[in-house]
């Protein structure tokens, strides 16, 4: 990275106000204050803390807080700041982190002194808002962040992106109980293991955009569900979940081998008919396909064909079979030795495109045309995601149909029971 262009970007950062933002002499009101105070104030007593990975492989990033704060390194030195639109610059060097050019150690914990006031965490990406506390590690030459804060915080900061806040309050309600007991049981999980954080804030676990993701309805739903969990036989389920499940959901053990869970739902699911991902087509040219898998280690010829060799529990596309195995011919008649699962062939084109082209592993058999005097293969499909738990479209269908947070829980996760932990 290069630090005077970050640095650049640390004074665009403190100059431009974030959207909604006013600026008065050195105060900046952040927004509106009945919002904030309502933010704020929002009961998280009892709530498990929860530690989430934000921030990792940073040579430096732009950290401070909308009120008094207070840094602190692993060495027991202490300093305290007074609020300030201009972020600190903390860097990772060989001799530990510095913190405006001035030295401390390799693990700094960034703490608020008062109940309203937020941490600053700003990076070439942007800048965001947490609530809690702040740690950055430093690992060899990069920079890690980690923000603690109680769960039900967390929750506010997560159900926007993973559904819309306009939808029915059952789904809302339901994706809030998912998303605690998938939190919970990883902070369950990672008390038996020697881990530096429960999860990140990626896709890898639950999408987590801080106190700029915050909707009054999100506070809604997650108040209105606090402390409630699902759970079979006593323990917390894996409450896996997807945003359209193309009409069938499948089986945890499809779609990444080993353990089948018997309260994932496995079946028709008619209630997603409305997503725009129900039905999909994307096209690739057959070229650039060839290219994509040479340079991911898989030396081909032009190839001629692209074929699904299996799918899900022997289902045709119709019935919901998501592809299993995926080989192709090429020059000479040769195919992969070994067929590549749907998962793996569409996490590769996503990961290849950095986006989701591919939007689940239930599409028919691929077809060969040209076009403009190009060959294309073109791929026609349904759903989005993995296909495994919870539809958030479907649930979404369900609570406009009447559909409880409860009911609609019962039916994507059988044989469950929702308790309440706290």
């Amino acid at each position: 990275m290069n630090q005077g262009k970050f640095i650049n970007n640390i004074s665009f950062l403190k100059d431009k106000p974030i959207a909604g933002e006013r600026t008065s002499g050195k105060l900046i009101l952040l927004f509106s204050s009945l919002f904030l105070s309502f933010c704020l104030t929002s009961p998280a007593w009892s709530s498990p803390l929860i530690q989430v990975k934000i921030v990792e492989q940073e040579e430096s990033i732009g950290i401070g807080a909308t009120g008094p704060y207070q840094i602190e390194d692993s060495e027991g030195r202490i300093d305290s700041f007074l609020f300030s639109p201009s972020l600190q610059v903390m860097q990772a060097t060989p001799s530990g982190i510095k913190v405006d050019g001035v030295a401390w150690g390799k693990k700094i914990f960034v703490k608020p002194q008062g109940s309203d006031s937020l941490v600053l965490i700003g990076t070439l990406i942007g800048k965001r808002r947490y609530r809690g506390s702040i740690t950055v590690e430093q690992e060899d030459n990069y920079l890690r962040v980690i923000n603690q804060l109680p769960l039900e915080e967390y929750l506010y900061g997560v159900i926007k992106w993973e559904i819309s806040s306009n939808w029915p309050t059952d789904s809302l309600g339901a994706q809030a109980i998912a998303a605690r007991t998938y939190a919970l049981k990883k902070i369950e999980e990672s008390s038996y293991q020697e881990q530096l954080h429960h999860l990140s804030a990626t896709v890898n676990d639950q999408v987590y955009g801080g106190f700029e993701s915050e909707d009054p309805r999100i506070h809604e739903a997650v108040d209105m569900t606090r402390g409630k969990v699902i759970t079979y036989q006593g323990d917390l389920i894996n409450a896996f979940y997807h945003s359209c499940s193309g009409g069938y959901t499948v089986s945890s053990k499809d779609v990444w081998g080993g353990e089948d869970f018997p309260y994932l739902r496995v079946g028709p699911d008619k209630f997603c008919e409305k997503s725009p991902y129900y039905h999909w087509e994307w096209e690739i040219k057959r070229s650039e396909l060839r290219r994509i898998l040479f340079e991911q280690g898989f030396p081909t010829g032009i190839i001629y064909r692209l074929r699904v060799v299996s799918r899900a529990q022997n289902l045709s596309f119709t019935e919901g079979g998501r592809v299993t195995g995926l080989s192709w011919e090429h020059q000479g008649g040769k195919s992969p030795s070994q067929p590549m699962t749907g998962k793996e062939f569409r996490e590769l084109i996503n990961k290849w495109f950095g986006t989701d082209k591919l939007r689940s592993a239930l599409f028919d058999e691929v077809k060969l045309y040209s076009k403009n005097g190009a060959s294309y293969f073109l791929f026609q499909g349904r759903g989005s995601g993995h296909g495994v738990g919870m539809c958030q479209w479907g649930a979404k269908g369900m609570a406009e149909q009447g559909y409880s947070f409860e009911e609609i829980l019962q039916f994507y996760y059988p044989g469950t029971r929702i308790e309440k932990r706290y």
